[in-house]
């Protein structure tokens, strides 16, 4: 979890690791930012909402940067991985942001 002032930008990526990434290679997955109650969100340096990634060869993956909108409160990034196939199973996780 991280806080950072309204109209400001994260310290940190939100960031997975796939594991084992040997088994796996390079896997495809969704950071997607979800909006709290009260309308705190963010927006991904690239634009939007949704950023689609692939974890590297050591089964890493980041999200771009990402800037806190101008309402306080909290919200979710959530990192969705696999193509829920036998082979790569489908599994999320859900970072709660404050802004």
């Amino acid at each position: 979890m991280q806080t950072a002032p309204v109209n400001t930008t994260f310290a940190q990526p939100a960031s997975v690791l796939v594991s084992p990434a040997t088994l796996y290679g390079w896997v495809p997955l969704t950071f997607t930012i979800v909006p709290g109650a009260g309308g705190a969100s963010a927006t991904f340096s690239r634009g939007g909402t949704t950023y689609e990634a692939f974890t590297n060869a050591a089964g890493q993956a980041a999200s771009p940067s990402f800037k806190a909108n101008g309402i306080a409160g909290q919200f979710t990034i959530v990192a969705t991985v696999g193509y829920g196939s036998p082979s790569i199973p489908a599994g999320s996780v859900t970072f709660t942001e404050t802004n």
